[in-house]
């Protein structure tokens, strides 16, 4: 297993939360390197234990985990920065870097760290979407050829898995997709005025979810070889074993479980189970807050009781 291995992520706001549970779940795959973290707003408190003496950004936890935080000042949504934070990290902080990944803050691991090394081994770490498929003939898939074509940009869809943007890992010799990613993201941009929201419209607008729609038109782009990982690499259909994404809203941290669960019908998922599993060990997200941990976890219990009463 690498020591030198290198994973970005992007948080806000309570997403701290979602970023210490996922730093847990690193430290619990047996993960060594440096994790890039780009942040609006403050750094979490809880990271005050693991400060280092020789930078005031920068953290160590369990000894081989380093946290390096870095400020960003674009008011854009973290959303369409993704392939730009990594090719700055990359040019800027480790251009000897063989391999880089990045993460959504509200995913956790739950397989070892060597998998994704061996994953990024076989060409672009990639995982299909909830969302997917989209066949190559989807009208929406068509439609982003039309406005490509306009805008003198190749496209040919070439499969029919729609990938979802929390997660991508490649190694240093296809960084030329990331650029592609970016140039995607930039010709999109041109024509997207609410550029500080998550989703534009609704999904009949072409470019709803704008970086990961940004991401698949990347794939079907590039030359570089692509490894993608089912719907269970992310849990969002049974059986998975890789990681879990708290996709939607209200987030675990914010989540009213048994609320939901009377409101939607819906169980609490396999992602909002986890977060609480990685909460506590070796980072203490609830170290001063220890009522909110314990009402929290007891109206996840209430509602997974419940759940396999009257849940779906």
């Amino acid at each position: 297993m690498s020591n030198d291995a290198h994973i970005c992520t992007l948080f806000e706001g309570d997403y701290h939360y979602g970023l210490g549970a996922f730093l847990n779940s690193l430290v619990n795959a047996g993960f060594s390197g440096t994790v890039w973290i780009g942040y609006r707003g403050n750094i979490p408190e809880w990271v005050n234990k693991y400060k280092t003496e020789t930078s005031r950004d920068t953290f160590l936890i369990e000894k081989n985990i380093k946290l390096v935080f870095i400020r960003q000042e674009n008011p854009v949504h973290f959303t369409f920065q993704k392939p730009d934070f990594m090719l700055s990290i990359w040019d800027n902080y480790c251009p000897d870097a063989e391999c880089m990944y990045y993460f959504d803050p509200d995913i956790l691991l739950k397989t070892n760290w060597s998998f994704f090394e061996r994953w990024a081994s076989h060409g672009i770490a990639l995982c299909e979407d909830v969302g997917s498929p989209y066949s190559k003939t989807h009208p929406i898939r068509l439609e982003w050829v039309d406005y490509f074509s306009k805008k003198g940009a190749t496209l040919v869809p070439k499969d029919n898995y729609y990938i979802n943007a929390g997660f991508i890992g490649l190694r240093k010799s296809y960084k030329s997709f990331l650029a592609d990613w970016k140039y995607i993201q930039s010709l999109i941009q041109e024509d997207i005025t609410e550029q500080n929201l998550i989703g534009v419209k609704d999904r009949s607008y072409c470019f709803h979810m704008p970086d990961q729609d940004a991401l698949n038109i990347a794939k079907d782009r590039t030359a570089h070889p692509l490894s993608i990982a089912d719907k269970n690499a992310m849990d969002f259909i049974s059986g998975g074993y890789i990681m879990s994404h708290a996709i939607g809203t209200p987030k675990p941290w914010k989540k009213n479980f048994l609320k939901h669960l009377l409101q939607t019908g819906n169980r609490p998922s396999t992602a909002d189970r986890l977060y609480f599993k990685f909460t506590r060990n070796p980072i203490d997200l609830y170290a001063n807050k220890g009522l909110k941990y314990f009402f929290s976890l007891i109206n996840l219990k209430t509602a997974i009781f419940l759940g396999r009463l009257i849940g779906a």
